[in-house]
């Protein structure tokens, strides 16, 4: 399925964002589908998430399931995933960055309060946090709209299908 959507998008002339998780079980998939689509790196653009276990393992068993050098955005995927050291966590996470395997790094599901924690001992920004986001709930999240905003993180939506 993976590779004929990739197939499909790229016939249609789309830039690709594929968005993993160690948990989803996809990483093996989907980088089989990159393997056999003929597409060329840079014209993907691939975030995998981290949910639990040692940090520089686990990532590096992602980029081996991928077959891929390097992802664009590496996400911790909630702040649970890091409760009980944020900042040792986050300093492997900026040693991935630094190392270039990791474009980008970033949160998801981090509140205001969580995201200046964070940004008070991060020596590289979180450059993306992803949020649940729509319409409905925009005014719930304005304060950390704003705060993403003023310290130059993007804001990125998702929202369920139903």
């Amino acid at each position: 399925m993976h590779r004929i959507m990739l197939f499909r998008l790229s016939n249609l002339g789309f830039h690709i964002s594929i968005q993993l998780k160690t948990v989803y079980d996809n990483e093996e998939s989907v980088g089989k589908a990159i393997r056999e689509s003929a597409l060329s790196r840079d014209e993907l653009y691939v975030t995998t998430k981290y949910l639990t276990g040692p940090i520089q393992k686990t990532f590096q068993d992602s980029l081996h399931k991928l077959g891929l050098k390097y992802v664009d955005l590496y996400l911790i995927h909630q702040p649970t995933s890091v409760k009980h050291d944020v900042e040792g966590c986050w300093r492997e996470f900026e040693k991935i960055k630094e190392s270039g395997s990791a474009r980008s790094i970033g949160v998801s599901n981090f509140n205001v309060e969580q995201l200046q924690a964070l940004v008070k001992i991060a020596q590289i920004k979180p450059a993306v946090n992803q949020i649940r986001l729509h319409p409905y709930n925009y005014a719930e999240n304005k304060s950390l709209l704003e705060y993403s905003a003023k310290h130059g993180i993007v804001v990125e939506a998702y929202s369920s299908l139903t």
